[in-house]
Parts: structure tokens; C-alpha cells; sequence
């Protein structure tokens, strides 16, 4: 149903909210660029539609689509130029685009757009507060597949502008269904959370939890390699690597030991040296 206010009300909120989005997406872009948040403005927001959207839609567009729940669904989509010159970056290059530029992004442009979805869902739960619950739903190249709903839908779109420097700046663009627009404006973002949940929880937790099983790591080699290197290999390459005297043992996540590494059975094992667990003497 689409009860609730229209998109002429709902645009003078969603332009605040965008405000917020900008915020956050600067903050948490600073990770693909050495540290430096860059600078991110939003535009105001408009109204558009899904056959607007798809007659717009760039070439070499990378599209993201995010569900809130329900028939709340918002689409983000990447510049293509943008992508190619951070992949260029990424393999050692200066940002270059290729000239002429390819008909397709390339296969490798897939886990960058990977990540800068998941970027983009950090800062819009950022923005949207603890009470929205935002899920990753694709990524591609083409629209219709990602969210076959959007033809019939009334949209609200608006871009945020992601300066590099100076001279280098590209566009994210964000197409939002109206239920999701009325939940990141407060309409309908206050869900009910029952109280009974953390009851099970306790209950749960005074159960006995001796079958559970929990995943163990240690972890034997970590180390950096650019990612030039990593383009350059070939089958039959040695890397020289070195193994730590103190392996870090890891179990459901969370640091539990310290060990060496040693044989038993002939089997690769840990012998551990210091548990964070207890603090007891060195157990074999």
C-alpha cells in the first residue's frame, strides 16, 4: 500500500537526510583514499521514476541495490570512469581512464564495486539510525535485474558529488522507492522491538553449550603484497614468506592464544604458549 506522504512532502526531509548521507559516506570513503576523507556534497533531492532512471543510466554504470524491508528499496550507482580510474590505481597505475574506454567494465572492476557497496551500506544505516536495518541486496551492470520493481514505482533520486582533489571529482547517484523514503525520513522508521527477545537470549545463554561448535584460526602467514605483484603472477611463482614465532590463535573471532608452530602425526599442529583464555602455564 502507499499510504503515507507523497514525494513532494517527503523531498525537503530526504534533502536533510541527504545531508547526513553525505557525512557519513566522506567518513567512511577515507579507507580508498590513504586515510583522507574526501569531500562529499549532496544535491537537492527530485523526483523521477523507474523508466526515467533507466533511460539515464550511464554505459558504464555500476549499480548497487539495498533493501530496508518490505517494498523499501534503494539503488546507488557508481560513475563507470570513477570505478576504472581506481582500478588503475589499485594495480599501480596513475587514475588514467582508458582512452577509448572500454564498451564494459572489466571482470576485475567486480570486487572494487563490491566494496564501495559496502561502503555506501555503512554510511545510509549511518544515517538512517539503529532503528533501520539496511541489507545489500546485488550489484551489476544492469537495473532491471537488480530491482525489477522500479518501472512502476515513483522514485526520489538525488546525487552525492565525491571530490578527489582539486581537479577530480565523481558522482554517486541514489534512486529511493517511496516506502524507503518515508522510513529514512521518520515516517516509518520506528520499529517496535519486543522485549521478549532478550529473555530467550538469557535463556539461550543458561542452556548447555558444550556441542556448539565455535570456528578455530591461527593464523600461520600474514603479510602485505601490492596489489602490482599480485597482478604479475604466474603459476609456478614462489613467494618467499615467514612464518610468525608467535602465532595468534583465534577461536569464534575473538583472540584466544599465542603458540609455535610444530609437527604431530605428521600433521601441521600449534603448540600453545599463552592462553588469553586463562592464566595458567604454557599447555602443550
Amino acid at each position: 500500500m502507499g499510504e503515507g506522504p507523497g514525494a513532494p512532502e517527503l523531498l525537503p526531509a530526504l534533502t536533510s537526510v541527504a545531508d547526513r548521507l553525505a557525512r557519513a559516506l566522506s567518513t567512511e570513503l577515507a579507507v580508498m583514499f590513504a586515510g583522507s576523507p574526501p569531500v562529499v556534497s549532496p544535491s537537492p533531492a527530485r523526483e523521477t521514476n523507474g523508466e526515467k532512471l533507466a533511460g539515464q543510466s550511464l554505459p558504464l554504470a555500476a549499480h548497487c541495490a539495498f533493501s530496508l524491508g518490505g517494498d523499501a528499496h534503494l539503488l546507488a550507482t557508481f560513475e563507470g570512469s570513477a570505478i576504472l580510474r581506481m582500478l588503475d590505481r589499485t594495480f599501480g597505475g596513475t587514475g588514467r581512464v582508458p582512452d577509448p574506454p572500454p564498451d564494459a567494465l572489466p571482470f576485475s572492476a567486480g570486487l572494487l564495486v563490491s566494496r564501495l557497496s559496502q561502503l555506501v551500506g555503512q554510511a545510509i544505516a549511518a544515517a538512517a539510525g539503529p532503528a533501520i536495518r539496511v541489507e545489500p541486496s546485488g550489484h551489476g551492470s544492469e537495473i532491471p535485474a537488480l530491482m525489477p520493481c522500479l518501472p512502476d514505482q515513483p522514485l526520489i533520486a538525488f546525487d552525492l558529488k565525491v571530490a578527489e582533489g582539486e581537479d577530480t571529482a565523481w558522482t554517486i547517484s541514489l534512486a529511493i522507492t517511496l516506502p524507503a523514503a518515508r522510513m529514512l525520513c521518520g515516517e516509518a522508521g520506528q520499529r517496535p522491538r519486543p522485549h521478549s527477545g532478550a529473555r530467550r537470549h538469557d535463556a539461550c545463554a543458561a542452556a548447555a553449550i558444550g556441542d556448539l561448535s565455535l570456528e578455530v584460526r591461527a593464523t600461520l602467514v600474514d603479510m602485505a603484497i601490492p596489489f602490482s605483484r599480485l597482478a604479475a603472477l604466474r603459476a609456478g611463482e614462489i613467494i618467499p614468506v615467514s612464518v610468525a614465532r608467535n602465532v595468534p590463535v583465534h577461536i569464534a573471532g575473538k583472540p584466544a592464544a599465542q603458540g609455535t608452530i610444530g609437527e604431530i602425526d605428521d600433521r601441521v599442529a600449534v603448540q600453545i604458549t599463552q592462553s588469553f583464555i586463562n592464566a595458567k602455564e604454557p599447555t602443550p
